[in-house]
Order: structure tokens, then sequence, then C-alpha cells
């Protein structure tokens, strides 16, 4: 299970400081355009606090550790290649609240009897969570927004380890995509008065 984070964006500046063990979410390099291409969004807050509360239930069908890097970690990078504090008197909080990934076997007797009956398939279904809140020195909420995406892939049950691979990158990469347009959607839309 992934430990409580925290960490902080300033000035293009990116401290993680750990609450629950010394281990640190590894950055990695966002799919697409290198990180330094893409636009920042900037906040007028002195820093960007960023942190998770996901822990992966220690049931069978949660399978985040299948990801060569986990979509918690993924999010994270996320923040860190997409926003910057600009300086200001507030600080933004950024935390993850769901990164899962869950795998579901379905069940292979589907249509009539004597029909051809479809092979048994496997489902995975990833989740991602994200709320963000602008507070003051006191701690006070000035302002606050969220975004939710979720997407799966099936496949057969009878195909290999390598082709379960290629399903959850393609998987990984699709939600986000999906989860960055929607998180900056949201950012525009309810806390827009803080980006410059």
């Amino acid at each position: 299970m992934n430990p409580l984070i925290r960490g902080l964006l300033a000035s293009g500046l990116a401290v993680l400081a750990l609450a629950a063990c010394a281990s640190s979410m590894p950055s990695q390099q966002p799919a697409g355009m290198a990180a330094a291409e893409q636009p920042k969004l900037a906040f007028t807050v002195s820093g960007i606090e960023l942190a998770s509360t996901f822990q992966a239930p220690a049931e069978p069908n949660h399978v985040e550790g299948l990801l060569p890097v986990s979509l918690e970690n993924r999010v994270a990078d996320w923040a860190k290649t997409h926003m910057s504090a600009a300086g200001g008197a507030d600080v933004a909080r950024f935390t993850i609240t769901d990164a899962s990934l869950v795998k579901t076997e379905l069940d292979e007797n589907v249509g009539a009897p004597g029909l051809l009956r479809a092979p048994q398939t496997i489902r995975y279904d990833a989740s991602i969570a994200v709320s963000f809140e602008i507070v003051n020195k006191f701690g006070l909420q000035k302002g606050y927004t969220n975004a939710t995406v979720s997407l799966a892939r099936t496949m057969a049950s009878y195909e290999s380890d390598a082709a379960r691979d290629v399903l959850l990158q393609d998987l990984t990469e699709a939600i986000m995509k999906e989860f960055g347009a929607e998180m900056e959607k949201a950012l525009r839309a309810n806390v827009g008065g803080y980006i410059m």
C-alpha cells in the first residue's frame, strides 16, 4: 500500500516530504510532449502541496502492482509538470484520493444455451480522483474543485501476460489523457481566478 506523501511545488522546484515512510514517488517523464514543452498552469499561491490519501485495499482484485509506474505516481507527476506556484499569500493543495486498478473476471456463460458463448474475459478498471483547494494562511478554504475519471479495458483469459501488459499500458495512457483534460477543465472553471 502506498504511504501518505506530501510535497511542495514552488518557483518550479518540487520537494516531496514523506509522512509515513522514507520511500518517495519516483518522477516519470509524461507520455507525449516532453515536460518542458507542456505549458504549466501558474497559480497565484506561495506553494502547491501535493499529497495522497489513497491506499489500495489488500484484496486480490486490486492489481495496482501490475503497472511499472502506479497511477498514483503518474498523477503526482502530472501535478509537478503541469502546475506551478507564481507567488501569493495563499496555498494550494492537490490531493490524490483514488488511483486504483481493479481486475474483474467476467462470467463466460453469456448468451442463450446452444448458442456460441463469448470466451471468458477479464476487465481492468482504472480510476483516478483528485481534489484541489486554495486555503489562506489560517487554513480557511477560499477555492475548491475536483476531478474524477474512470476507464476500463477487457481481454480474453487465454491472452498472454505480454498482451496484458500492452493493454494496461494503453489503459494507463488513455486515462491519464482523460484525467489531464478533466482536471484542467475543472481548475479553469472553479479556481480560474487563481490562474495567471
